[in-house]
């Protein structure tokens, strides 16, 4: 009970602090349950502002943290809220650039430093010659898609579902090539006017090990894949999604400290980036690693379904041709500032 109380008045603290004056916030529900799904450590997003984050810890023993989550924060004047410093002001559509309530749902990710590629067994596990060597990368803000690209938002844009999994909605659409998700960008950016695009390579990792808020998790959001990941240990168990029954529904696993979901498994995840052998010469400003002309292969990450933990893992990274279409390969979103 002391918890809660003392929850609920750094909560009521936080809202008095970013709103303006005359706006007026009311707490429709709070849920302070360890370990919710949304709520990746003590970070957390309202489920209507996704500008509005709160950490929250407590010291019973000494080295806990509460996992905190604001179930439902309602601005109940027209007028909107204060946005958090540093965090573009967000809109009221999903994708933080437009009222659109088609768009994929996006995350902001504020711009920092990191050290790129395998660092250490501890951090990153038994790790592949092609990532390495480790080395600090400084990325700007962007914003990158809460969840991977579905069977829903595919056949809004195209007019088709290539998926093997085809029938659910929700899951990642899949079976679609490096040149498939480009041909689907530029769709999608004549419709909405906007600039998505594939997150360079850069980016993505960073995005996956928590940006600035990073513990250094193995799998992105956890030390145990179970936790964040659809992969060969579990995708079949009691599967109901789909034709084939082997992607999930996205957002099923638990989210890292960004709030993104399926950064680890579920399907393979393009970025723009042309592979090479190893991060030797790698850009350090975030940009993506093309060459001119382009190479032969294109950068995929996050594992998938089908394989194992240790390529699961947010160091783990794989390359196939651009036009290479299979059941593990699918994408997500970023947009451009």
């Amino acid at each position: 009970m002391k918890k809660r109380f003392l929850f609920t008045v750094l909560l009521l603290a936080l809202l008095s602090d970013i709103a303006h004056a005359q706006d007026t916030f009311s707490i429709v529900a709070v849920d302070t349950l360890m370990g919710e799904v949304g709520c990746a450590g003590a970070s957390c997003i309202s489920a209507t502002n996704p500008s509005l984050r709160l950490f929250v810890s407590y010291d019973s023993l000494g080295d806990k943290q509460m996992d905190t989550h604001i179930a439902q924060v309602k601005n109940t004047k027209t007028a909107t809220a204060k946005p958090t410093t540093g965090t573009p002001p967000l809109s009221q559509g999903r994708d933080g650039g437009g009222a659109c309530d088609d768009c994929p749902e996006m995350v902001f990710v504020a711009g920092g430093r990191y050290t790129m590629g395998c660092k250490n067994s501890r951090r990153d596990g038994e790790c592949y010659d092609w990532e390495k060597p480790p080395h600090e990368v400084t990325v700007q803000d962007f914003y990158i898609g809460k969840y991977e690209v579905t069977q829903a938002e595919w056949r809004r844009v195209m007019g088709n579902d290539p998926s093997w999994n085809s029938g659910c909605d929700q899951c990642p659409v899949e079976r679609v090539s490096w040149d498939d998700a480009q041909e689907f960008i530029r769709k999608l950016n004549a419709r909405m006017g906007k600039k998505y695009r594939l997150p360079t390579e850069a980016e993505w990792e960073y995005a996956a090990r928590g940006g600035n808020k990073s513990r250094d998790y193995l799998y992105s959001g956890s030390n145990s894949v179970a936790d964040v990941a659809w992969y060969d240990g579990n995708t079949r168990i009691g599967n109901t999604n789909g034709s084939r029954k082997t992607t999930r529904t996205v957002g099923t696993r638990m989210a890292n400290e960004l709030g993104l979901h399926d950064m680890s498994g579920n399907v393979w995840e393009w970025v723009e980036d042309d592979l090479h052998n190893s991060f030797a010469g790698a850009p350090t400003d975030g940009s993506a690693w093309v060459d001119v002309p382009r190479g032969a292969f294109r950068v995929s990450r996050g594992g998938g379904w089908a394989y194992p933990e240790r390529i699961c893992r947010t160091a783990g990274r794989d390359a196939y041709a651009p036009a290479n279409r299979g059941p593990h390969f699918g994408f997500r979103l970023v947009l451009q500032l």
